[in-house]
């Protein structure tokens, strides 16, 4: 039986912008950016095979990425997307001017 192996090193310690709590969208930004290009970002909203290992690595990287003082209002969320979405909710601001 053959046993497939989840192992990706995202190097997050190279990420420019560490999440402060105040940069949300330029951390989103790149976060994001790094996901996608691991051809990972479709597997943060739970439908992989192997979500669980995956989920894990998400939310690793996520904790890597932010300040420690962030890190703590993470602990109650138990996935990645939810992790994901609560970071959204807090620290998203739609700032952009709208055109009509």
């Amino acid at each position: 039986m053959a046993t497939e192996n989840f192992s990706i090193k995202i190097p997050t310690e190279t990420l420019a912008i560490k999440f402060t709590g105040k940069n949300y969208e330029a951390w989103k930004f790149q976060f994001k950016m790094l996901l996608k290009g691991k051809d990972l970002w479709s597997d943060i909203d739970g439908s992989s095979r192997q979500w669980e290992t995956k989920d894990a690595q998400f939310i690793s990287w996520i904790l890597g990425s932010i300040e420690a003082h962030v890190m703590n209002n993470l602990r109650s969320f138990g996935t990645a997307k939810k992790k994901w979405d609560y970071l959204k909710l807090i620290y998203y601001q739609d700032n952009t001017a709208r055109r009509f």
